[in-house]
């Protein structure tokens, strides 16, 4: 058997939330470096990620009830989230550090549909721990190095 999205267990802040759909993005800037029209080597540029998700009413509730908690949406502080997929002998672990959440579609309904009531977030990434996928940091340690 196959990892499929069914065998992710998705924790946000520290609570588990059953997401409709997920996505995590990766921008990494590093190039190619050119000597007189010649690839030769590479730079590391800079590196940023987001974050999407889209949830059902019911679990959007988790994330109001952390929003008044706050004060408000904008007051909520950056998160950790960690997506963990277990199938037969296959396992991965994601983890997204410093997730800061923005609502982007707020109510979505179709009068002619039977779906779920649905709700879209984005988020940025804001820690240097950035991103681990399976214990392995996405970021060098030079790159991360002072901080």
């Amino acid at each position: 058997m196959r990892l499929s999205a069914q065998n992710f267990d998705i924790n946000i802040g520290g609570h588990l939330v059953m997401v409709e759909s997920m996505s995590v993005s990766i921008t990494d800037n590093t190039q190619v470096a050119m000597t007189r029209g010649v690839t030769n080597g590479y730079t590391v540029g800079s590196c940023e990620a987001s974050v999407s998700l889209e949830l059902d009413s019911d679990q959007f509730e988790i994330i109001i009830k952390a929003a008044k908690s706050a004060g408000s949406f904008q007051d909520l502080e950056p998160f950790d989230i960690s997506c963990f997929g277990s199938a037969m002998k296959r396992e991965q672990h994601l983890e997204v550090f410093g997730v800061k959440l923005k609502v982007t579609d707020l109510f979505s309904i179709d009068t002619t549909s039977a779906d779920k009531t649905k709700h879209s977030l984005e988020g940025f990434i804001t820690s240097p721990d950035f991103i681990r996928i399976d214990g392995v940091p996405y970021l060098s340690k030079t790159t991360t190095r002072d901080f």
